[in-house]
């Protein structure tokens, strides 16, 4: 049969096992690489992700806007318009309505 000595190392091998397991499920939920850190790891990459999309797409919209000031590129036509609405001023074939007219003959609800 099992001698005294030999109920001790098998009880002190299943302590350490037992303890082995629990210092590895500490680790797996809450150490430096275990689920939580994953988790907000994951929601990091979530907001960098929709942050670079954003990025992106601001610089698509500088790049189109770098490409319209780009004197081969620009349409005249299209400058002189946004000159006329940014500073208020009409093209003499334009027909001008006054907004005070215009509000004056469209009656407000």
């Amino acid at each position: 049969m099992f001698s005294r000595r030999d109920h001790l190392t098998n009880s002190l091998i299943s302590a350490a096992l037992i303890f082995w397991i629990c210092v590895e499920s500490y680790h797996l939920f809450v150490g430096s690489a275990g689920l939580r850190v994953l988790k907000n790891l994951r929601a990091e990459e979530a907001v960098l992700v929709e942050t670079v999309g954003l990025v992106r797409e601001r610089d698509g919209q500088l790049k189109r806007h770098a490409d319209m000031l780009n004197p081969k590129s620009i349409d005249k036509e299209f400058l002189e318009e946004r000159v006329r609405a940014v500073l208020g001023y009409a093209d003499p074939a334009d027909q001008v309505i006054l907004r005070e007219e215009f509000e004056r003959a469209i009656p407000s609800e």
